[in-house]
């Protein structure tokens, strides 16, 4: 998406970019593209802007690249960036088909990470992956949201209505979504519909299915946006005390899913 105003940035995505050039003063989008149009040895990159097209630098930091360009029109030079969602998670032809499971706060998504990062797990989350596909060109105007990933980081004010729209989704097939995700992704994460899991399962879909218990430090969820349990999973893993303990765990379980 092109971006003319910094106010319209998504917060995680200027949040990384000031996080990495700390040291300078940046408040507008003229700081952002000057930055990246003076750095040596960058890939040069072209910004779409309907029949047109402005040549910029790419610079990719952590899961987004930024694409900065100068417009010129009438003797004036107006700077424009391009920010991109990087999908740095590809898939892996050799690892199971993984469905992680578990309320809210309970790790799961932490658990993907590790499992990421140790042995190089893919993985989406249903959420993300739901915003992405349908729900952010459904919402936006609602809820004015400039961006898949500002539609995303606001999906905790909404639990029931995302819920019943990824449901809306999948009534012709339950297992539409976890197709669409598995498509590109080992792993996915948080499936929150039991006729949902059921399906899957049916499908054939997964190899292994995995909860994260954090029963005992979090709040059960509301039913009605989470109508699963534990009882739908192959394995537990329990996440009720410290980080480095359930780190210990998804490694040990790694080394024996992978190796």
């Amino acid at each position: 998406m092109v971006y003319y105003n910094i106010e319209d940035i998504p917060e995680d995505a200027l949040r990384t970019f000031r996080s990495t050039f700390s040291d300078l003063k940046i408040t507008t989008i003229s700081d952002i593209v000057h930055i990246i149009t003076t750095l040596d040895d960058l890939d040069e990159e072209t910004i779409s802007m309907g029949d047109e097209f402005i040549y910029g630098k790419s610079l990719e930091i952590s899961d987004y690249k930024f694409i900065g360009g100068l417009y010129e029109n009438f003797d004036e030079r107006t700077p424009i960036l391009e920010i991109e969602k990087l999908n740095k998670f590809n898939k892996n032809p050799y690892s199971p088909n993984i469905l992680l499971l578990g309320g809210a706060r309970s790790g799961k998504d932490t658990m993907a990470e590790i499992l990421n990062q140790e042995f190089g797990l893919s993985y989406t989350s249903s959420s993300q992956a739901a915003a992405d596909i349908f729900i952010y060109d459904e919402l936006k105007d609602k809820y004015g949201y400039k961006s898949p990933e500002e539609c995303f980081e606001d999906r905790v004010n909404h639990r029931a209505e995302w819920y019943n729209m990824i449901c809306d989704y999948n009534k012709n097939d339950r297992a539409r979504l976890a197709k669409d995700i598995l498509n590109k992704s080992d792993a996915y994460i948080g499936m929150r519909d039991r006729e949902e899991i059921e399906e899957c399962v049916r499908q054939g879909l997964f190899d292994l299915i995995i909860w994260v218990d954090a029963s005992k430090r979090v709040s059960p969820e509301d039913k009605s946006s989470f109508n699963i349990d534990m009882s739908c999973a192959d394995i537990i893993i329990e996440n009720n005390s410290d980080f480095d303990t359930f780190k210990k765990k998804v490694i040990n379980f790694g080394k024996f899913l992978y190796n």
